[in-house]
């Protein structure tokens, strides 16, 4: 706001005036004193009070809340509570949270792996907001985790793991690359073995999964496990997991949908190539005298052929049966 423009104030200021030289006092008009409570009100209201007639110290303590409000930006939170009912208290030495406002984050380390769909997170001494996930296993223990408050939600806006760099959304899903570079923290889809000590994360997504079996069974049959992550128990609390191996291979979703094709064929199952079940017609000219057992003409035997022998046809093409395309390398991170 700024002084009114009115022809009382002297030099654009008020005044009390002055007598001797003929300059009369300003007049407190009612639209100056209700822009100035006005303006002061919405500063209240803007740190979350409510303005009372009787409370003087409302100014100062709406100014602080703003403050406090932007502080926890900087600050790692600490953490308490449960795997679904997390509190975070913002570190001594900085304001506590007094109001949310959109697009406020918080960033803390992730103290246990979810278990509810239903997660809530608590901020000092404000009432809990719910977190929108749709399952367990979606925030996990070790993860630096940022959440953002948007339109009375919490919203996850970054969850990285802090050994790799790696955002927990690209941890073990499989990549196309044109190159054989990889960068920190990306590993070709070649059965690598990892271990739950060096990558807590990734072993923890991978085992939260359905597409695994126990090491075992997976060393059988190499080939026709080669789609699944194997895992172990090594008996002293870690796991190890080994990727999947798709060198060579094509890419095909599994019918999750329910539309009845390849239904048999779950996410991570291996098939042998195949042809389909056809027929072929077989043209052997006009002078067909003789009707096979079969139903289907044969040549007459003046060609050579008797009635229930087979028609001999030559075999042509390659090892295998593919389409047209390019190969690829495949990568993951962990």
């Amino acid at each position: 706001m700024d002084y009114p423009d009115s022809d009382d104030l002297k030099d654009g200021k008020f005044t009390d005036g002055d007598p001797v030289a003929g300059i009369p006092a300003s007049i407190d008009s009612a639209d100056h004193m209700n822009a100035v409570y006005d303006e002061l009100k919405n500063v209240i209201k803007e740190g979350g009070l409510t303005p009372k007639v009787d409370d003087l110290t409302q100014l100062a303590t709406s100014i602080s809340n703003m403050i406090a409000a932007q502080a926890p930006k900087d600050v790692m939170m600490n953490v308490s509570g449960t795997a679904d009912a997390i509190i975070l208290t913002t570190p001594e030495g900085s304001n506590p949270t007094a109001v949310l406002s959109n697009y406020d984050e918080f960033t803390f380390i992730v103290a246990a792996t979810n278990t509810s769909s239903t997660v809530t997170i608590k901020i000092d001494d404000l009432d809990s907001v719910t977190l929108a996930v749709n399952s367990a296993n979606q925030i996990f223990l070790t993860a630096l985790l940022t959440v953002r408050y948007m339109n009375g939600l919490f919203c996850i806006a970054k969850q990285v793991d802090p050994i790799t760099g790696n955002n927990v959304c690209d941890i073990a899903v499989i990549e196309p690359m044109m190159t054989d570079v990889l960068l920190p923290g990306e590993y070709e889809v070649i059965g690598s073995e990892f271990n739950s000590v060096d990558h807590p994360i990734g072993v923890a997504k991978i085992m939260a999964g359905s597409n695994l079996i126990d090491q075992a069974t997976k060393d059988t049959d190499l080939e026709k496990y080669s789609g699944k992550f194997g895992w172990v128990n090594e008996g002293d609390g870690s796991i190890t997991v080994t990727l999947p191996d798709v060198s060579g291979e094509f890419f095909r979703f599994d019918d999750a949908s329910g539309r009845g094709i390849n239904s048999d064929q779950l996410i991570g199952d291996w098939k042998p190539s195949e042809y389909e079940s056809h027929s072929h017609g077989l043209y052997m000219g006009d002078d067909l005298t003789v009707t096979r057992s079969d139903g289907f003409p044969a040549p007459s035997d003046s060609k050579g052929y008797g009635n229930e022998n087979q028609l001999p046809i030559n075999s042509s093409g390659g090892d295998e049966t593919r389409p047209r395309g390019h190969a690829w390398k495949a990568k993951t991170k962990m």
